[in-house]
């Protein structure tokens, strides 16, 4: 269904990555990029 793909994602304390992943997935969107969904562990 999506392809070729990247997974992408954040480490670190809470805190960091609170920040961190939102301005990842801004610098991601420059791309106009496809989303696949968002997973969590």
């Amino acid at each position: 269904e999506y392809g070729r793909h990247i997974e992408l994602g954040v480490k670190g304390a809470p805190e960091a990555v609170n920040l961190a992943y939102p301005a990842m997935l801004a610098g991601l969107r420059k791309f106009d990029l496809k989303f696949g969904p968002e997973l969590v562990r």
